[in-house]
């Protein structure tokens, strides 16, 4: 039988186990805790770390496309050859074309959402510039260009497609040894339907 003495060094034994126990417990968490701390840590320094700055990227096309994967913008080749930035609306119609052609021409064109008219900003490799207004149907209405000289001119067509006014800034006259002599002279013309000069000035 054991005395007192006896029973209160075990109950007391008992406790130091426990506590033990418990402590191991709880270092054990606070090391958990601790390293999922650190991994926090290294994850948000990598993630507020600045992505790296290629100096050269190189590719034959760049494609811009929706979460369907329909193509809404197109920098590199274009479907009709040239080289060139294209935005497309919903992967169908052309809405703004930047290009440079292979003659060394270049151009801008804006096409309305139906895609059947427009406006077309160009410069000829050969020194020409234009501005063009398309209707509907793909007709020429109101023209603004310069020669390869540089000498303006402004024309305005019918739904034809035919000149109704000519105005411009340049006239040719042939000397009588056939040399041609190009000078300076303003001159406006009108046309009826049938392109038959209905008046000019001067």
């Amino acid at each position: 039988m054991k005395h007192g003495h006896e029973l209160q060094v075990e109950a007391i034994a008992g406790r130091l186990a426990r506590l033990e126990r418990s402590n191991r417990r709880w270092k054990l968490l606070a090391t958990m805790a601790l390293a999922l701390l650190g991994v926090g840590v290294l994850i948000g320094a990598k993630g507020t770390a600045r992505p790296p700055v290629v100096d050269e990227l190189r590719a034959r096309a760049f494609l811009l496309v929706d979460e369907q994967g329909t193509t809404l913008a197109r920098l590199g080749r274009l479907p009709h050859g040239v080289l060139g930035l294209g935005f497309y609306d919903d992967g169908r119609r052309s809405r703004i074309l930047l290009s440079v052609d292979d003659d060394g021409s270049s151009s801008l064109n804006l096409f309305s959402q139906a895609g059947r008219s427009g406006a077309l900003l160009s410069a000829s490799g050969t020194g020409g510039a234009s501005l063009r207004f398309l209707d509907a149907n793909w007709k020429n209405r109101a023209v603004l260009a310069t020669w390869p000289n540089g000498a303006p001119f402004l024309r305005f067509a019918d739904q034809n497609g035919k000149d109704r006014i000519l105005m411009g800034s340049t006239e040719l006259k042939v000397k009588p040894s056939g040399e041609l002599v190009e000078r300076s002279a303003p001159k406006v013309l009108f046309f009826d339907e049938d392109e038959s000069i209905l008046w000019q000035a001067p």
